[in-house]
């Protein structure tokens, strides 16, 4: 039913690197990461965006778009990604953990 994703040879040591417990493949090509501590947008360069737990206050997801919002406590303009995969259970399910956990633990 779900198919691991092989990830490319240069955004595999970042990855590793960064600590990431799952992860899915952007449509621009860059690879978003879910961390323990944090999230990070992954690009062949190395890590392109890192943003703590704590600092984000929501996480929404649109199927249809397959966008990703994340929504800052700041009152920043919410980063939205556009996933390249159907296949983010495991991925939704770890940003909802953490970012509830964040706000128990801010609170």
């Amino acid at each position: 039913m779900f198919r691991r994703t092989t990830i490319p040879a240069p955004f595999a040591a970042s990855l590793k690197e960064f600590g990431a417990l799952t992860t899915a493949p952007l449509e621009d090509g860059r690879w978003f990461a879910v961390g323990a501590a944090e999230v990070a947008v992954i690009g062949v360069d190395g890590v392109a965006l890192r943003t703590p737990w704590t600092d984000l206050e929501s996480a929404t997801w649109d199927g249809e778009s397959r966008e990703l919002t994340l929504s800052r406590v700041d009152g920043a303009p919410p980063t939205v990604l556009r996933l390249a995969t159907d296949d983010v259970f495991r991925l939704m399910t770890a940003v909802r953990e953490r970012v509830n956990g964040s706000i128990v633990h801010v609170e």
